[in-house]
């Protein structure tokens, strides 16, 4: 999966700077930014999957007490996705 991520099947194509003189698409290393970007996706997922064991376990717990500690929990996971996806922008996720 690592690998994936790195290794793009795709490639830009050499008219890209003949068609947008001065943006240096070709010579602009993104690699930092891609790299940050694949692992806030990768955090994303993982919360998701946490705030979707919280949801299971908050439906099956009978202590209130337990809830309110699982809804705290609930808030600070939706607290980090949310820091998050302002850092990405618009977030899909499957």
């Amino acid at each position: 999966m690592v690998v994936s991520l790195m290794e793009f099947p795709y490639e830009l194509s050499y008219k890209w700077d003949e068609l947008l003189p001065g943006m240096n698409i070709l010579t602009r290393d993104v690699s930092l930014q891609d790299a940050t970007d694949s692992v806030n996706y990768f955090k994303l997922r993982k919360l998701k999957q946490m705030l979707d064991e919280n949801q299971a376990e908050l439906q099956k717990a009978t202590d209130p007490f337990e809830q309110i500690r699982m809804m705290g929990v609930h808030r600070d996971l939706k607290a980090i996705e949310r820091e998050i996806t302002d850092k990405l922008g618009t977030v899909i996720l499957k």
